[in-house]
């Protein structure tokens, strides 16, 4: 293993202060109340989320991984959220969540992430009966998307139905998000893991969706971050780039 290449314009404390690019990642407005709101529609002008079907936003229902509000993906039924923001075309993105589930339903809860309506992560949330409202056990995930537009969505789609739980055999009880951000990467073409720097990690990376060579691809990793030159395919012209910045501290 060699030494790490460090970016010349970044350092990991510029990474760690990055700008969310979500709004309300937190799900803090509006207020959910002392226990939980059914919403559909949206949050709430200047909110930030857009809701497919129902979700439950959830007050003092139970403790949040950050702040005081989270969401349940399930209502009624199953729900989900999502929201567009500016972009850069060919630019890695850092997606960050954390994630947990209505435990009050005795049985796995699943979920998809979307970026501009393709998937790039199904989710398990394995069913743990040790949880308690003051201890949802969060689990923080990260991914990594490019993008390919000015524009660009991120969406939680909950793909659990009816179990059984507390209050009978229901689609009540979904799979748990908090605490969502959307970051740039540190600015250099390589740094596929968005942490600063072009090293073998990146590598591992870059080699996966080197193999898989289709965009287009649903095995494509995260979006597509080996196209780095975003022309929809990872082929030599993206490798050259890679090496560039894996051997040369090349950052934009």
């Amino acid at each position: 293993m060699r030494a790490l290449l460090i970016c010349l314009v970044s350092s990991a404390s510029s990474v760690a202060t990055a700008q969310n690019l979500l709004v309300n990642g937190g799900f803090e407005a509006p207020n959910a109340g002392g226990s939980f709101t059914s919403r559909s529609g949206d949050f709430g002008p200047g909110n930030g989320w857009s809701i497919g079907g129902a979700i439950d936003h959830i007050g003092g229902f139970w403790a949040a991984a950050d702040g005081f509000q989270s969401v349940d993906l399930n209502s009624a039924s199953a729900g989900s959220v999502f929201q567009s923001f500016p972009t850069t075309p060919g630019r890695v993105y850092r997606i960050r969540y954390a994630a947990s589930e209505n435990f009050f339903g005795f049985a796995d809860k699943t979920m998809t992430v979307s970026w501009n309506s393709g998937i790039i992560e199904s989710v398990r949330i394995t069913h743990d009966p040790l949880r308690t409202t003051t201890n949802m056990k969060w689990v923080y995930r990260t991914l990594h998307a490019h993008a390919a537009s000015t524009t660009s969505t991120l969406a939680f789609i909950s793909t659990t139905g009816s179990m059984p739980g507390s209050q009978g055999n229901t689609a009540f009880y979904g799979p748990a998000i908090d605490d969502v951000s959307v970051e740039q990467s540190g600015g250099c073409p390589g740094d596929l893991n968005n942490d600063a720097q072009v090293d073998d990690s990146d590598f591992v990376l870059f080699a996966a969706g080197y193999n898989t060579l289709d965009c287009a691809d649903p095995a494509m990793p995260a979006g597509c971050p080996a196209d780095l030159n975003a022309d929809g395919t990872v082929e030599d012209l993206d490798f050259q780039v890679f090496v560039v910045a894996y051997n040369e501290l090349l950052c934009p």
